[in-house]
């Protein structure tokens, strides 16, 4: 049983949850609530509702974990010999019925939370991830760069889930040319822009770890296309233009950020971006991979972190 529970424990990756919730409501506090609380009441949802939209992200996110973990049997047996087989814990169609439980959970919630905020569309944000977290496993996974894009692009959407659930983001709630409307739509813009490429990052340093199993198992990803040289200068290609984007942002598009704003954000988001960036170039095995890709989460984790120390900037009066 102790055996079982840890592995179950590994299974969801406890840590990723970690950095979902903590990204909601980092998006909800300090990037929603400051300026909706100049316009509007702060929020269609209360805590415990809000709280009800993490449970069903999470729900969904382990969805993805656990298909993608059984589909994987094959792949993972040569890539991680030392982990046991997700497939010795469910027996029959047992698995179907725990994928089916995620997925009904997180789709009554957001039936309940479409409810509240009037406008039934937004179920398709939670029926949309778990439809491409399925063809993911058993499809998209396997080939070159689609795989890498859905899950950076559900990371985007997993960031966006606060503005259309609870602050409403979407016509005819809000006049998108008032000012601190558009300052909304331009962090929350920034921000995917920033989430999308650092998952591209992160997926692409997994494909490497991943990259014997993925061979026999039929997959055509980056590293086994490209292999190890022009799979280097993709992953250069995409820090140097996060690096870039980031400086713009910073010099361009929020002129109006104090000095400590920037410190901050140079030193949660540019140096780790450029130490990660050093750690590719000398990365000589798959050891120095998986420390990467570890590395890469905190590099999200740093930047998610940021949103505290913007939290008081403004561009209206």
């Amino acid at each position: 049983m102790i055996k079982s529970s840890r592995f179950f424990f590994k299974m969801v990756r406890p840590l990723n949850l970690i950095l979902i919730t903590l990204t909601l409501f980092f998006v909800r506090y300090f990037i929603l609530l400051p300026h909706f609380n100049k316009i509007s009441e702060p929020f269609t949802l209360s805590l415990p509702q809000f709280i009800l939209l993490i449970a069903s992200t999470l729900s969904i996110a382990a969805f993805g974990y656990i298909w993608n973990d059984y589909n994987d049997t094959v792949i993972d047996a040569i890539n991680k010999p030392n982990n046991e087989s997700i497939r010795i814990y469910f027996e029959g169609n047992s698995v179907y019925y725990l994928l089916a439980s995620l997925a009904l959970f997180s789709l009554l919630i957001g039936l309940y939370l479409c409810s509240l905020v009037g406008n039934y569309k937004c179920l398709l944000l939670q029926i949309i991830p778990i439809g491409l977290l399925w063809f993911y496993a058993t499809h998209y996974k396997k080939q070159f760069l689609i795989g890498n894009i859905i899950i950076a692009s559900l990371s985007v959407l997993m960031l966006l889930l606060p503005a259309f659930y609870d602050a409403k983001m979407f016509p005819p709630y809000y006049d998108y040319e008032m000012p601190v409307v558009a300052l909304l739509i331009k962090l929350l813009f920034c921000y995917s822009i920033f989430v999308f490429l650092v998952s591209l990052m992160r997926e692409v340093i997994k494909d490497v770890e991943d990259l014997e199993g993925d061979k026999i198992g039929g997959c055509s990803t980056l590293p086994i296309v490209w292999h190890a040289h022009k799979m280097k200068n993709y992953f250069y290609f995409l820090s140097i233009t996060y690096l870039l984007f980031v400086i713009v942002v910073g010099y361009v598009a929020f002129p109006f950020f104090k000095l400590d704003q920037y410190v901050s954000i140079a030193f949660l988001i540019l140096l780790p971006t450029i130490y990660v960036l050093y750690s590719v170039v000398v990365a000589a095995n798959k050891v120095d991979y998986t420390s990467i890709s570890t590395l890469i989460k905190l590099q999200m984790l740093a930047g998610i972190i940021t949103m505290f120390f913007i939290r008081n900037i403004h561009a209206y009066k």
